[in-house]
C-alpha cells in the first residue's frame, strides 16, 4: 500500500454500479484512505488502512468482492473547507468526461467502466453512436462553462477563466473554436480526439483559475473585487427584493469602477443576479 501513496483508484465491483473512489495517503507512517462512492464525491470520508495489498483493504474496509476491478485514475484534490473536488494533473488518461455529477474528468471513465460491467460495450459503438457520444462530451463542457459564466460571484473570484490573455484560458477558447469550426466534418475518431482536447484544456483552465483566484486581478483591484464577490453572494441568496437590490447595486457600482474586461459587465451582472426580478 505504501507504494500507492498519492494514487487515486476507481474500484468497480462486478455487475454493479456501486463504484468507489479511493486515494491512498501515507502520513507519519500511517496509511489513510480518502474515499467516497460515486456520484457523491463531494462528501468523502477517511479510514485507516492496513499495511497490506489494495485488494485486502477494499475487501475488509469496504466489503468489496474479491473480483473487484481497480482502475488508476488521475490524482484528485478532495474537497476541504470551502473547496470543491478538482484534479491535480492532466486528465488525458481519463478519456471521456461526464458532467451531471459535477465531477468533470471522472464521470467518463467511471461511466464507461460501469457500462462495460453491465454488459454495454461503449468501445464497439456504431459510428453514429460514437459521434453522438463525443458531441455530448463537447456539449457538457459548453454547458458547464456557461453555468460558471452565469455565476457572477464565481466569475469575480475566478476571473482568469474568462481572460483570454491567460494561456490556459486561451488554449481552452481555441479548442472551443475548433469544435465550432471543425466538428461537423470530422470522423468519429477525430471528433473523440477533439472532445478530449477540449476536456483537457478546460480542466486545466478551470484548475488554474481556481488556484490563482483573486490573485489574477491587479493588486489595486483585489479588495474591491472581494467586496463585489461578497455582495454577489448576498444578492444571490437575498430573502427580499430590497436586500437583493441593495446588494446588486453594490456589485454594479464596484464592477463599473474596476472596468476590467474579463469581469462581468455591470448590466450583465444585474440580469444574472436578479433574473428579471428587478427593473
Amino acid at each position: 500500500m505504501r507504494t500507492l501513496d498519492g494514487q487515486t483508484i476507481l474500484a468497480l465491483p462486478p455487475n454493479s454500479t456501486d463504484a468507489l473512489v479511493v486515494t491512498v495517503q501515507v502520513y507519519e507512517g500511517n496509511i489513510y484512505l480518502r474515499h467516497a462512492r460515486l456520484p457523491n464525491l463531494d462528501k468523502p470520508a477517511r479510514l485507516t488502512g492496513a499495511d497490506s495489498t489494495l485488494g485486502v483493504n477494499l475487501i475488509k474496509l469496504f466489503k468489496m468482492p474479491t473480483q473487484v476491478e481497480c482502475i488508476a485514475i488521475p490524482s484528485i484534490e478532495w474537497p476541504g473547507r470551502g473547496g470543491g473536488l478538482r484534479f491535480r494533473g492532466p486528465v488525458a488518461a481519463v478519456g471521456a468526461l461526464a458532467s451531471g455529477t459535477g465531477l468533470l474528468a471522472l464521470g467518463g471513465v467511471a461511466g464507461a467502466a460501469i457500462a462495460r460491467r453491465l454488459g454495454e460495450r461503449p468501445d464497439v459503438l456504431s459510428d453514429d453512436g460514437r459521434t453522438a457520444r463525443a458531441s455530448r462530451r463537447i456539449d457538457d463542457i459548453r454547458a458547464d462553462y456557461g453555468r460558471r459564466a452565469a455565476d457572477i460571484a464565481y466569475r469575480i473570484e475566478n476571473s482568469a477563466l474568462f481572460d483570454a490573455a491567460v494561456p490556459t484560458t486561451a488554449a481552452f477558447e481555441a479548442a472551443l473554436v475548433r469544435c465550432d469550426a471543425e466538428a461537423p466534418a470530422l470522423s468519429p475518431s477525430e471528433l473523440e480526439g477533439l472532445a478530449t482536447d477540449l476536456e483537457i484544456s478546460y480542466s486545466v483552465a478551470v484548475d488554474h483559475a481556481e488556484t490563482v483566484g483573486f490573485q489574477h486581478l491587479p493588486s489595486t483591484a483585489r479588495d474591491d473585487a472581494r467586496r463585489a464577490h461578497k455582495a454577489a453572494q448576498l444578492a444571490d441568496g437575498a430573502a427580499t427584493d430590497g436586500e437583493r437590490e441593495a446588494a446588486v447595486a453594490q456589485v454594479i457600482r464596484i464592477l463599473s469602477s474596476l472596468a476590467l474586461y474579463y469581469l462581468p459587465a455591470p448590466e450583465a451582472a444585474r440580469r444574472e443576479l436578479t433574473d428579471g426580478r428587478l427593473g
